[in-house]
């Protein structure tokens, strides 16, 4: 599955808000307790209702560990904050997408660099 990483191009930090109608992977749910008040009685009454919030991104500034995130769905770039984010000008953030990589087979053993010579141990264990 594709993959997109964004870096924040700016020298401010960047909250991005990810809407869980676009980004249903970044959101999650979480109980929500509201109040209820009967103003002919003046009672209270406590509700607890389950609620989806939205997730969001935080990227530090640019050059302080923490300016890019990896491995974000592809429905990220389809979020209202990122689009604007991406179309500005200077350019606040930049985005890179990622194909999932094969499985790549495994490397050869090292050749010596001087022939005949005998190639290194192997690390004790």
């Amino acid at each position: 599955m594709p993959s997109v990483s964004l870096a924040n191009q700016t020298r401010f930090v960047m909250v991005l808000n990810l809407p869980h109608e676009v980004v249903p992977e970044r959101a999650s749910r979480m109980l929500v307790g509201t109040t209820d008040h009967d103003a002919t009685t003046g009672e209270r009454h406590l509700r607890a209702t389950r609620k989806r919030i939205s997730g969001s991104v935080t990227l530090q500034p640019k050059g302080v560990a923490g300016d890019v995130v990896r491995g974000l769905p592809m429905n990220v770039l389809r979020a209202p904050e990122v689009r604007r984010a991406l179309q500005a000008w200077p350019p606040k953030l930049a985005a890179k997408t990622f194909e999932d990589a094969p499985a790549s087979p495994p490397a050869a053993p090292a050749r010596p660099a001087v022939p005949g010579a005998r190639p290194p141990r192997p690390p004790r264990e």
